[in-house]
């Protein structure tokens, strides 16, 4: 019996170790460089781009206004790592309110409809944002101008 217990527990440990090395994807955020502002990911658009994959890295290219519609959630629906470069290659950190002086790449709110929003700035263009509530506003006004209304 304590043979078979070993056994079952070996079996279990083993498969969440196996579960734990499946490799997250990784979406990598191209921005125009000195872009500076707000980038808004909405999913489940008629008119949306296809998200593509290359070894298990997505390319997302953010256009100037910081608006890209894409056909459906892809990797951002599951547990990935994310990465924001300029188009000239250089890296940007994620936040870290520590460095005021810093611009990062800040996560506002993930999957939220009617998508996921990101800010590029300093942790004080960031904190002029206001809370949640007034971020979801004016986010949500940005896009039904933006987007007038249309596929959300």
């Amino acid at each position: 019996m304590l043979k078979v217990i070993k056994i079952i527990a070996m079996a279990i440990v083993g498969a969440f170790l196996s579960g734990c090395e499946r490799k997250s994807p990784t979406v990598v955020f191209n921005i125009p460089n000195n872009f500076r502002g707000v980038i808004a990911v909405i999913p489940n658009q008629t008119n949306g781009n296809p998200w593509l994959e290359t070894n298990g890295v997505y390319d997302l290219r953010i256009p100037t206004n910081g608006l890209v519609r894409m056909k459906s959630w892809g990797p951002l629906a599951q547990w990935h790592k994310e990465r924001a470069l300029f188009q000239n290659g250089t890296a940007i950190p994620n936040g870290n309110p520590n460095a005021k002086d810093t611009v990062f790449f800040f996560q506002l709110a993930a999957m939220l409809d009617p998508g996921a929003w990101y800010f590029v700035g300093t942790q004080s263009e960031r904190d002029s944002l206001g809370g949640s509530d007034q971020i979801r506003s004016m986010l949500t006004n940005r896009l039904d101008s933006s987007l007038g209304k249309q596929g959300h």
